[in-house]
């Protein structure tokens, strides 16, 4: 559980959730962390009192983007939200820690991890089910 986030030795974090995370916005059928904000405060608690680097992997709202989000605490994490390999919709939402356009196609998410650098480079794409071309992508070297 969250309390073993503090003693773990892992190298990266990559926590999945069927839900977005960090967005503030819940409405409308877009459901999310911010109905259960409790809880997301729980979980910000769990990753700031550890240095590993976080990766959150979420969806269930049609579209996809990419975040890099600075929590209460001061800590950076990371969020990749795909979802639509069936359905899609083109919406554009308001979130702060945005890194990639709103991709309103039907597509998919990869996570590519180098583990032979200092720290884990990490890249996040949002992949196109149409054309099988990256839409979105962000790297990230953690040292």
């Amino acid at each position: 559980g969250l309390p073993r986030l503090a003693t773990s030795t892992a190298d990266l974090l990559v926590i999945g959730s069927s839900l977005n995370v960090t967005s503030e916005v819940a409405l409308l059928g877009l459901e999310g962390w911010a109905f259960y904000g409790k809880d997301r405060a729980r979980l910000y608690q769990a990753l700031a009192k550890t240095d590993i680097p976080a990766i959150l992997l979420s969806g269930d709202r049609h579209f996809a983007e990419l975040y890099r989000v600075t929590l209460p605490s001061g800590r950076i994490i990371h969020e990749a939200m795909s979802s639509g390999l069936t359905h899609s919709a083109a919406v554009t939402l308001p979130h702060a820690g945005r890194i990639s356009p709103m991709i309103g196609l039907r597509n998919y998410g990869v996570l590519q991890i180098n583990w032979s650098t200092t720290g884990p480079l990490v890249n996040m794409q949002i992949k196109s089910c149409e054309r099988y071309a990256v839409l979105a992508e962000a790297v990230t070297q953690f040292a």
